[in-house]
């Protein structure tokens, strides 16, 4: 055993006559370690070793720096303790008192990264991972967690380099899990997505967001008892941060649930195409559909819509009950509006019927005026879209299976193709402004 002398002189008695640490013989190796686990670092501890000269000194320059790093240590696990329940400016406050202390610490300044995604201030998070990055940069989970803050900027290419450069380093890393998750969601890649997703719930079961991914990938892939089975388990989390997404959740999967005994947005024949008219619409395009057997009604044919939106006033009139309410983000006004969630007995449009079909509602009067509805190109994700605007039709192709190549113009006359990434059910599609 190493310097027995300190093992028996630390495990009798403390100055004020009480026993301080078991009284039980333990090896001291050279860090201090077996002393840490075992020596409770107190006012009368510190008497005691100061008193003890030379061996209490001995002691203490030998633990004082391991009770440091436990100290680091314990405050950084209440910081996460702190975020798992929403409460960010505690968090910050437990991480910013140990940077004070360990200013280049790679796990306090990736949680105070994580702290600033959570509160969406990305720009701030970027400078917090850069720094911990540019002294420690094999670090995987700070190299995560950099992914993130790209993905959240939009730059796709360079997040999923950052999330694939974290798996090599630790495979079981489930933020990188996610963030490649989210990747293969944004090109459309379902099955590898859920893979990832189902790779991020191994590593970490109580990983919220995974289970809402999945939901979305489950909802791509028309299977609604996994995407309602995904839902619930989120809701089960009851994650703290960001309550709308929770809340719409509790909606959706209360809404989804009615869809359980029939077939769940029923296009009748997706193995044909379709040449549908248009109208132009200040740039945009209108087309007539017929509502549950009624109409015709005109629509604004929108690619960035989350699922085709009908009026209220048009709800009404053909006495459509809601199934469930939430609230969902918007352009304009203070960026949030009240929506009912509501199933379509039938939308036709020209030869197309769709039946089953869920949407929602919106309560815009000046828009209510001008059209009745909002059909979401994501309502034909079945389907090759074409807009074309010079012969104002709605073109829809059968997609070819999976093992079918699409096929490429042969030349630039032929159409201009490039890659575009879906976040939410947006379209986005990179662009170069003055070279940049």
């Amino acid at each position: 055993m190493k310097h027995p002398h300190l093992v028996r002189r630390f495990t009798e008695i403390s100055p004020n006559g009480l026993p301080w640490s078991r009284p039980v013989p333990f090896p001291v190796d050279c860090n201090g370690r077996s002393l840490a686990r075992w020596i409770r670092l107190s006012g009368s501890t510190l008497t005691y070793c100061l008193r003890s000269w030379p061996a209490g000194l001995i002691f203490l320059l030998a633990a004082w720096p391991l009770w440091a790093q436990t100290s680091s240590s314990s405050s950084l696990e209440e910081a996460r303790r702190l975020l798992k329940l929403g409460k960010l400016a505690e968090a910050k406050s437990q991480v910013e008192a140990v940077l004070k202390q360990r200013p280049d610490s790679p796990q306090a300044l990736d949680l105070l990264a994580q702290t600033y995604l959570l509160g969406e201030d990305t720009e701030k998070a970027s400078q917090s991972i850069r720094q911990a990055l540019r002294n420690h940069p094999e670090n995987a989970q700070a190299i995560a967690t950099y992914g993130q803050c790209l993905f959240q900027t939009g730059n796709f290419r360079e997040a999923e380099q950052q999330f694939r450069k974290s798996l090599k380093l630790d495979p079981g890393g489930a933020d990188a899990h996610l963030g490649m998750g989210r990747i293969l969601l944004s090109r459309m890649k379902t099955t590898e997505a859920l893979e990832s997703l189902q790779q991020a719930m191994r590593y970490s079961p109580d990983l919220a967001e995974a289970y809402f991914f999945a939901s979305e990938a489950h909802g791509n892939d028309h299977n609604l008892s996994l995407q309602v089975q995904s839902l619930e388990k989120y809701i089960s989390l009851n994650p703290p941060i960001r309550p709308e997404r929770l809340l719409n959740a509790k909606a959706l999967a209360q809404f989804f649930h009615s869809f359980e005994k029939e077939p769940f947005s029923e296009i009748s024949d997706k193995s044909r195409g379709y040449s549908l008219d248009v109208r132009p619409f200040y740039g945009l395009m209108l087309i007539e559909t017929r509502v549950n057997g009624e109409g015709p009604f005109r629509f604004l044919i929108d690619t960035g819509a989350t699922s085709t939106v009908i009026s209220n006033k048009l709800l009404g009139q053909l006495k459509v009950p809601p199934l469930a309410t939430t609230v969902t983000r918007c352009v304009g006004g203070d960026g949030k509006i009240g929506t009912q969630l509501c199933k379509l007995s039938t939308l036709e449009i020209g030869d197309l019927k769709i039946k089953n079909l869920p949407v929602s509602s919106f309560d815009n009067a000046i828009f209510a005026e001008l059209i009745d509805g909002v059909l979401s190109t994501s309502t034909l994700a079945d389907f090759i879209i074409t807009l074309d605007y010079s012969d104002l039709k709605l073109n829809l192709s059968p997609r070819p299976s999976p093992s079918t190549p699409v096929p490429k113009p042969a030349s630039p006359a032929a159409g201009l193709h490039g890659e575009f990434r879906i976040f939410g059910n947006l379209l986005l599609v990179p662009v170069s402004i003055n070279n940049q």
